[in-house]
């Protein structure tokens, strides 16, 4: 009687075990079939043309200007909000601006850093800062823009050349060539540019002046000058850069 029980005990669990081996595969099968099932996750992300840092507003010019086709930083700075253009300097919101490349404001006049920004080609612009107030370590107290110019090319390879003809034709043809190269390894950079313009000018000098004599008569003189003036020019920019930050971080 003993045995019988016994074995009836162990028919009874046999079926249990394979009942539940039956119900653990049919789980597994379920929670795969959900886990193959699950709809695909989409990530979106934005790059801002605009970002505030401070007092500092810092564009991505590079972007801005990308379908416009401005072939130099001049022309590029003009496309910034607020910018406009006097004779051969900047103005933002009605005060003067300053221009600074990669945080450093050179010593030339007007005249040199409209030609010099001319002379360097816009492929070069990483991102431009934008400040109504200079800061106090810029030595300056007019508005303040500074263009980051890029340290590495665009490819990721060492070296990254550009070559541009340009042709303005108005009263008389001028043209100007221009090659520059970026060199980038490691913690060292190295940008040049060369630029040379020739042509012809064209000027006009109207002046109308009334002389007036002693015996009281005034005599009206108008005097018309033109001038057909042959230029030429040679611009050129070498610049390099050693980056010591990690190894002063460690000292």
């Amino acid at each position: 009687m003993t045995n019988r029980t016994l074995y009836i005990v162990c028919f009874f669990l046999l079926l249990c075990h394979k009942k539940c081996l039956a119900q653990s595969k049919n789980d597994s099968i379920t929670f795969d079939s959900i886990a193959h099932n699950l709809p695909e996750i989409l990530v979106k992300g934005e790059r801002p043309i605009a970002v505030v840092h401070g007092s500092a507003i810092t564009y991505d010019l590079n972007r801005m200007i990308e379908k416009k086709g401005v072939t130099n930083i001049y022309d590029a700075i003009k496309e910034l909000p607020g910018v406009t253009e006097a004779g051969e300097n900047f103005m933002l919101a009605n005060r003067n601006v300053t221009i600074s490349l990669n945080g450093k404001v050179l010593s030339l006049t007007s005249e040199q850093m409209t030609q010099f920004l001319k002379s360097l080609p816009a492929s070069r612009i990483d991102k431009a800062d934008v400040m109504y107030s200079a800061p106090a370590k810029a030595h300056v107290r007019e508005a303040l823009i500074n263009i980051r110019l890029r340290k590495e090319t665009s490819n990721g390879a060492p070296l990254e050349g550009e070559g541009v003809v340009a042709y303005n034709q108005q009263h008389n043809a001028k043209f100007g060539e221009r090659a520059s190269i970026l060199y980038n390894k490691g913690k060292f950079s190295l940008d040049a540019m060369f630029l040379h313009s020739h042509g012809k000018e064209y000027q006009v000098t109207e002046q109308e002046t009334h002389h007036k004599l002693d015996d009281g008569n005034v005599y009206d003189i108008n005097n018309e000058e033109k001038r057909s003036v042959k230029m030429f020019g040679h611009d050129y920019h070498v610049g390099a850069e050693y980056d010591f930050a990690d190894r002063l971080s460690k000292i």
